[in-house]
């Protein structure tokens, strides 16, 4: 269940008589508190650990230390120099969401202005942005227990085998929605089905679409490589972009059998990326627990090596 703080401030009662009845309609289906204290959010985030704040209207405050609770706006008619740090914002009507001029703006009708829709009908569609924004850059909402599964389900998809786990065993508890929202859009969706076949697990069935989730606006999916070459991988992530699709056929490309590991590092020296690749690879064997024996070269871990995994892990922010 999505856990949700409601502030207002304290002299909007519109904002508070708004925000008392959406979560009346709610009901059970969201953890709800409500709140027009700064101090006493602090003191709620602590003992709830919200995954949302949202906020009605223009109020001050500072999340605690160690919570990491997304934001969702409703303005209230309220103006804002800037939107940055919000996941969505609930715009009362197209005229507000054209002077938002937001990417990530939901036109939501107020039942206190406007018989056309109920609270009830509004809660409806709220939810469904709150569990947008829950499936919004889901690798950084991952448990270590989601982590680990993802890396030994792709590592039994990719090398076909489940011998090449070793005693590595499948996590109790990993999150399958994340992992099928994060799969579908790093495109390993086959790979990471293919992998709890081999480990006879069930994945749920969950429709995944470029809607579930709110996207950077430069956002594409990536292709996979038919024939992946090391080169065109390393030329790739020299341009910045990196992304579990590119590990995945780095991963291929370094398993095939006609791959001459000593002529490759040659050729990488010859055009000066031989410690982008020797970066990468720390990566691939962090992310899909690649074998010694199937790369070219020691992997090392240095701020290159540091750089390739930020930009792995925030290319999916908004």
């Amino acid at each position: 269940m999505i856990k949700v703080i409601h502030i207002c401030h304290s002299n909007d009662s519109f904002a508070a008589n708004y925000a008392n009845r959406l979560c009346k309609s709610f009901g059970e289906r969201v953890h709800t508190r409500i709140t027009d204290s700064p101090v006493e959010l602090k003191e709620m985030c602590k003992t709830l650990m919200p995954d949302i704040i949202h906020q009605h209207g223009h109020v001050d405050y500072e999340l605690p230390k160690g919570c990491h609770a997304r934001k969702v706006l409703t303005p209230h008619g309220a103006t804002f120099s800037s939107y940055n740090g919000f996941y969505a914002i609930l715009a009362r009507s197209k005229m507000e969401a054209r002077a938002i001029d937001s990417p990530r703006t939901e036109i939501i009708r107020n039942p206190i202005i406007t018989k056309t829709v109920d609270f009830d009908e509004i809660a409806e569609f709220i939810l469904r942005i709150y569990q947008r924004v829950m499936d919004t850059n889901v690798l950084e909402l991952m448990s270590d227990d989601t982590q680990q599964a993802l890396r030994l389900l792709l590592k039994a998809g990719t090398t076909g085998d489940r011998r090449w786990l070793g005693d590595m065993q499948m996590p109790s508890s990993p999150d399958f929605r994340q992992l099928a929202i994060y799969a579908y859009y790093e495109n390993v969706e086959e790979e990471l089905q293919r992998g709890a076949e081999i480990m006879d697990i069930e994945l749920p069935t969950m429709y995944v679409d470029m809607k579930t989730s709110y996207l950077p606006h430069d956002y594409h999916r990536p292709d996979k490589m038919d024939e992946p070459l090391v080169p065109t991988i390393l030329e790739s992530v020299a341009d910045n972009n990196m992304n579990l699709r590119l590990l995945v056929d780095l991963d291929r490309a370094l398993r095939d059998d006609n791959l001459d590991e000593e002529e490759l590092m040659k050729k990488m020296a010859e055009q000066q990326r031989a410690g982008l690749l020797l970066s990468l690879l720390q990566v691939l064997k962090e992310q899909l627990l690649t074998e010694e024996g199937f790369l070219p070269g020691t992997p090392i871990d240095n701020r290159e090596t540091q750089r390739l995994r930020n930009l792995l892990s925030s290319h999916l922010k908004v």
